[in-house]
């Protein structure tokens, strides 16, 4: 009976270091566990920002793209203006040759 209460005594105290390396090795990946949290975590908000950055970068090249397309519009409209002028300007110099030449004709000097 007393080697029995050894024996007892002996495979007790094997469950309990077995327990013992069983919940350390159970804290290890907790702990693991908790750290990938973490990272998950700083991730995540790390994602946020770049996101937000992103967000906005982009309503600033929209921004600036809206501008140049005004630009561009504006910039269209002045030059109908400046060719309309131009062209103008070419019919009244093309009346000035006429002139020219006919008072060429009448004064006699050929061009």
């Amino acid at each position: 009976m007393i080697e029995q209460e050894s024996n007892n005594l002996k495979e007790s105290r094997k469950e309990g270091v077995l327990n013992e390396h069983l919940d350390s090795k159970l804290d290890l990946v907790l702990e693991g566990f908790s750290a990938l949290d973490k990272k998950i975590d700083d991730n995540h908000e790390e994602f946020r920002e770049f996101a937000s950055d992103v967000k906005f970068n982009f309503g600033v090249v929209f921004g600036n793209l809206r501008e140049l397309r005004q630009f561009q519009v504006d910039a269209n409209l002045k030059f109908d203006v400046v060719f309309e002028e131009l062209h103008e300007i070419n019919g009244r110099l093309g009346g000035i040759e006429n002139r020219l030449d006919g008072v060429e004709e009448k004064v006699g000097i050929s061009s």
